[in-house]
């Protein structure tokens, strides 16, 4: 998808974070101040406050400055705020949704599977699915009407 605009999944990012920051803090406050100053600086309104707010990150956590200068900031157009916020992306900011389709529908297909017979099976599940909303529906409309 050459045209597509990639960025940053915030569980990831959150993750990367945490792996790479929390064992280089002192103190586990140090760890959660430094969460709220990132999330902060993440959150900044403009690109002129991003950077103000990333060099108070920068000045209060020298332990960790080179990774948030060198592996996030030279990225920050994928992933702080100031900038996705005027991307569209469906209100989607994770991959977990994906992730999470991707492990159930992950046993429908297979090395050995025909894309004609995973086309079936995904197509089954999804009639299986609306098969369950419908009874779902039917319920409450019971309970509604009772």
């Amino acid at each position: 998808l050459p045209l597509a605009q990639h960025l940053y999944c915030l569980n990831h990012l959150d993750g990367n974070v945490a792996d790479y920051v929390r064992p280089r803090l002192r103190t586990s406050e140090q760890w959660n101040a430094f969460c709220t100053d990132f999330w902060t600086a993440y959150r900044a309104v403009s690109p002129e406050d991003f950077d103000d707010k990333w060099s108070v990150l920068i000045m209060r956590y020298p332990s960790v400055a080179d990774y948030l200068q060198e592996e996030l900031y030279p990225d920050r157009m994928r992933w702080a705020w100031t900038w996705v916020g005027q991307i569209f992306t469906a209100g989607t900011r994770t991959t977990g949704r994906v992730e999470g389709e991707n492990r159930i529908t992950k046993p429908s297909g297979g090395p050995k599977k025909t894309l004609s017979q995973l086309f079936d099976a995904l197509n089954e599940r999804t009639s299986m699915q609306r098969e369950q909303d419908l009874q779902e529906l039917r319920a409450v409309s019971h309970s509604l009407v009772s």
